[in-house]
């Protein structure tokens, strides 16, 4: 098990990433809402352990040195799965 998440260009264009940004676990704690991030974290963590769906809604922000919107919320639902 990694933390790299796979997301296709599509998903990184809507984040504002160039399309051969390396998404890992640790850059998209980094985007979340702060009052979020508890939750998602621990369902994440939940998700890796027991190899389940992860389901959540929760917001991102962009980040300044990654993106093309620096600073803007955008909300967020994620259906994934942990390999």
């Amino acid at each position: 098990m990694t933390e790299v998440l796979t997301w296709d260009d599509r998903c990184k264009k809507i984040f504002g990433l160039p399309a051969d940004f390396p998404v890992t676990y640790e850059w998209h704690l980094k985007a979340l809402h702060p009052d979020d991030l508890e939750r998602v974290s621990k369902a994440g963590a939940i998700a890796l352990h027991e190899q389940t769906e992860f389901h959540e809604e929760y917001r991102t922000f962009y980040l300044r040195s990654h993106c093309d919107r620096p600073g803007t919320f955008r909300f967020s639902i994620f259906l994934t799965a942990a390999d």
